[in-house]
């Protein structure tokens, strides 16, 4: 059974610790008097003149809310000393001395006594004591409460907050306040965390919010009258962390579909990047082919010493050779070479004009990064571009490093509206929803990097500019 000292009709336990039974009894006599006045039938007094049956009274959890001690007590512990012994089995100890020996008024002090009464002066001081001691245990009660157990009562301590309710109220608004202006920070900073990550904290922060309410508010069975506005708070409260679980976890989802889209697209770039290089390795194969016959042709024409029909094989051969080379780029970096050389001979292929300007030496991120940034933007560009006619019907692309700053300009001409849905733009490539994820390919490695990334539209006109800072 759980007694609180509030409760009505609760006894006060008193306890009177004197080797002089005379002066106890009349100690005992003036608190018998003041509840008598104060609170009838409310108190209950037991003397002890050896202070070790205190001591054992209490290791068989016996309690009081009032020691009353006398300082000297020959043979036995004194009162300074059982104070200590006291603190260590109650939590929370009202210590009195009633002595006739001022010179330990300052020793008492050390042990936190609440009152020091001269024996002399104990008429006098022991109703201005009660008044002030009595207050001061109601407090305590509703930081303690009183378990009845075999053989005795046991206090135990729950409530460490002096928080009012309303003051709780307000803990709660602030936290709610800070979390909708920061609400951006919050968000940027859920989307970096692992998925798992977040719900353990989220966990952890709930069972720390519920650890702190139940030590906020103890366990005692009365009613505080403000125990409803906190409780009502913390439910609120409570509401509030299970809504931002349930946005965190939405905002989770979403970027697992934005990922799962993202690999997708680069799958499908990956599938078509790797038919077009097999065909260039079949053209490569081929061309070895064709060179080992131009080889054999011209070891015959020297065999037969035919010089001047070999020479003029040979300057047909470099004719073509230059032909080649003088409409290819080479940046030295392959597979950037690859990409650019390929998304020309496809816009001459389909009539669309080529603006291109090229000067770097070192590109200034990884090459793969590098690959799907310029990969992603060419398609795009020559897709748009395909579709228009007359004037719009071209791609530029300048590609540039400058103060250790790195350049990618590409613009072409569009025929339709561009169709957005937020910030990620949509293919008219209907039936496939992975295509439209190209420009979201780009903005992750832009933000990989710390780069900037521009787009506009205007007048049948697309450009996009990112700078890679060094």
């Amino acid at each position: 059974m759980i007694k609180s000292n509030l409760a009505e009709n609760a006894a006060y336990h008193i306890a009177i610790v004197d080797d002089n039974m005379a002066e106890a009894e009349q100690l005992k006599g003036y608190i018998d008097k003041y509840f008598s006045e104060h609170l009838p039938n409310c108190h209950e007094v037991c003397i002890y003149q050896n202070s070790n049956k205190l001591i054992w009274d209490i290791e068989d959890r016996k309690y009081f809310d009032i020691y009353f001690l006398d300082v000297e007590m020959p043979e036995q512990i004194g009162g300074l000393e059982l104070a200590g012994r006291i603190k260590s089995y109650d939590m929370e100890p009202v210590i009195i001395y009633v002595t006739n020996y001022v010179k330990y008024a300052p020793q008492a002090f050390e042990v936190n006594a609440f009152r020091y009464i001269p024996k002399r002066m104990l008429r006098e001081k022991i109703t201005e004591a009660l008044d002030c001691v009595l207050p001061k245990i109601e407090q305590m009660s509703q930081r303690t409460y009183v378990v009845e157990v075999a053989g005795g009562l046991e206090k135990f301590c729950t409530k460490t907050s002096y928080l009012s309710a309303r003051t709780e109220i307000l803990i709660y608004f602030t936290i709610f306040l800070i979390c909708v202006i920061y609400r951006k920070n919050i968000v940027r900073f859920l989307r970096n965390m692992p998925f798992r990550n977040i719900i353990f904290i989220m966990i952890g922060f709930i069972e720390i919010a519920i650890v702190c309410y139940v030590i906020n508010t103890g366990l005692k069975p009365e009613k505080d009258k403000n125990d409803g506005l906190t409780g009502s708070a913390f439910m609120l409260f409570l509401f509030f962390v299970g809504i931002c679980v349930g946005f965190v976890i939405l905002l989770e989802y979403q970027e697992i579909v934005r990922t799962n889209h993202l690999l997708h697209s680069n799958e499908m770039k990956m599938k078509f990047n790797y038919n077009m290089l097999s065909d260039e390795i079949a053209k490569d194969y081929k061309a070895v082919h064709d060179r080992r016959h131009d080889m054999e042709y011209i070891y015959e024409c020297m065999k037969e010493q035919d010089y001047e029909k070999g020479l003029r094989y040979i300057e047909k051969i470099n004719a073509l050779d230059e032909k080649i080379y003088k409409n290819s780029t080479w940046t030295g970096y392959g597979t950037v070479d690859y990409l650019i050389n390929k998304a020309v001979r496809r816009c001459r292929e389909n009539e669309v004009r080529v603006l291109s300007d090229i000067e770097f030496t070192v590109i200034p991120i990884a090459e793969y990064d590098f690959f799907t940034v310029l990969a992603n933007l060419l398609d795009n560009a020559i897709e748009a571009a395909l579709k228009c006619e007359g004037e719009k019907r071209y791609i530029a692309f300048n590609l540039k490093s400058f103060y250790n700053n790195f350049s990618i300009y590409i613009s072409n001409g569009y025929q339709d509206e561009p169709r957005r849905d937020g910030d990620r733009f949509i293919s008219d490539n209907a039936g496939d929803k992975r295509h439209g994820w190209g420009v979201e390919c780009v903005r992750d490695v832009v933000r990989k990097y710390d780069g900037i990334m521009d787009i506009e539209y205007h007048d049948g006109k697309f450009i996009v500019d990112i700078i890679f800072i060094g």
